[in-house]
């Protein structure tokens, strides 16, 4: 995985589907990425909110750091989770829950491709330096949205997140 100014090596152990990643920086920045932030934040997500389903997941870096976001609902409340990129819980807010739908957005991660296996995937589409990865449920289908920077613009690669199709492709502007 390449994020933005600097590369990644990233190694899939075959007893789990756990991922690590280990990173060469410039200019001293983040020494070490660990790809299992998604699964420590969904965990920790799930473990502060247990009532409630995960509705959204996304990636983003951060100047040279990066960090992750969990969204998810219950009946009564809708909740944010923000984690750095140690896995620590940094911000963590809720509100009342005015959608009478609201369990027709859930996304179930153990079901669908892991953040490591969308990244690979739409770089191996499109090359560039990684800025953002989304996980949500839109038109009633689980899409992984990886954004990427190529030379002055920014491309978004969407993926079918449990198949790992590549569904589309698009310029953002």
């Amino acid at each position: 995985m390449v994020f933005a100014g600097w590369q990644s090596k990233v190694e899939e152990t075959n007893n789990s589907n756990s991922v690590q990643a280990s990173s060469k920086i410039n200019q001293g920045k983040v020494k070490t990425v660990d790809n299992g932030l998604y699964k420590r934040a969904i965990a920790k997500f799930k473990a502060t909110h247990p009532q409630a389903i995960i509705t959204s997941f996304s990636w983003e870096v951060a100047g040279s750091k990066f960090k992750a976001e969990v969204e998810g609902q219950d009946k009564k409340s809708e909740y944010q989770a923000v984690f750095d990129q140690n896995g620590k819980l940094i911000h963590d807010t809720s509100e009342a829950n005015d959608d009478y739908n609201w369990r027709n957005d859930e996304i179930k991660p153990k079901k669908l491709i892991s953040l490591a296996t969308a990244v690979k995937k739409a770089q191996s589409k499109v090359s560039g330096s990684l800025v953002s990865a989304s996980l949500e449920k839109d038109d009633g289908r689980d899409k992984w949205k990886i954004k990427i920077k190529d030379h002055q613009q920014e491309v978004e690669v969407i993926l079918d997140a449990r198949s790992g199709k590549i569904i589309s492709k698009e310029i953002d502007d």
